[in-house]
C-alpha cells in the first residue's frame, strides 16, 4: 500500500501532465473561497492562509485519487476542514481571542455608499458576530460558516464533513440558537 493509499483510502489513479496543470488551476480558482472559509472558521488570518496553503498542496500530492464522486470544491472543502481541525487543535485556545477585521471591506464614495458612521456600527456588528461565532464548538461553527458565509446546501455540507444531512440541520439548529444565545449575552452586558 503506497503513501495516497494509507492517507486517501484508496488507489491513486495516474494522471497525465497536462490534467495536472488543469487540476492546479481549477483548484487556485477556488483560493479566496478556501481562504475565506478558512478565515472564518480561523478567526485568524495567518492561520487562514496556513490552512488554506496546505490545503492546496494536499489536493495537489492527492490528484490522482480524486475520483469526481463528490464535486472538486466539495472536496477541497472536506480536505479545507480537516487543516482548520488540525490547525485549531496546534494552537492554544486560551491565546487565540483576537478579532481581526476583514480586510476585504471596502467601499466607495458613490453616492450610494453608506456614511462613516454607518460603515463603523456594520464593522462593530461583525466584530461582535465574529467573536461570537468563535466562542462556538468546532462542529457548530463549522456548518454555521459552510451554509452561511459559504451559502452551501446541506447536501455539500453533509458530503464536505461526512455525516448524514439529518445531523447537519440538527446542528446548524443548534449553532444558530447558541449563536443567537451568546449574541443576547453580549447585549446584556454592554447594556450593564
Amino acid at each position: 500500500m503506497n503513501e495516497s493509499e494509507r492517507v486517501h483510502g484508496q488507489a491513486e489513479i495516474p494522471v497525465e501532465d497536462g490534467q495536472v496543470r488543469a487540476f492546479e488551476e481549477r483548484i487556485g480558482e477556488l483560493r479566496s473561497r478556501l481562504l475565506r472559509v478558512a478565515y472564518l472558521i480561523l478567526g485568524q488570518r495567518e492561520d487562514a492562509e496556513d490552512a488554506t496553503q496546505r490545503t492546496m498542496l494536499r489536493a495537489i500530492e492527492a490528484q490522482g485519487s480524486f475520483r469526481g464522486e463528490a464535486g472538486l470544491y466539495t472536496w477541497l472543502y472536506r480536505i479545507l476542514v480537516n487543516q482548520c481541525k488540525d490547525r485549531k487543535k496546534a494552537r492554544s485556545r486560551a491565546s487565540r481571542h483576537v478579532v481581526e477585521m476583514p480586510a476585504s471591506v471596502e467601499y466607495t464614495m458613490a453616492a450610494d455608499a453608506p456614511s462613516a458612521e454607518e460603515v463603523m456600527v456594520r464593522a462593530q456588528n461583525e466584530a461582535l458576530v465574529r467573536a461570537a461565532i468563535d466562542m462556538l464548538p468546532a462542529k457548530l461553527r463549522e456548518i454555521l460558516v459552510l451554509r452561511h458565509y459559504e451559502d452551501l446546501s446541506y447536501e455539500e455540507i453533509a458530503a464536505i464533513l461526512n455525516c448524514p444531512i439529518g445531523t447537519v440541520r440538527s446542528r446548524l439548529a443548534k449553532s444558530r440558537d447558541r449563536l443567537r444565545q451568546i449574541l443576547e449575552e453580549q447585549r446584556a452586558e454592554a447594556r450593564r
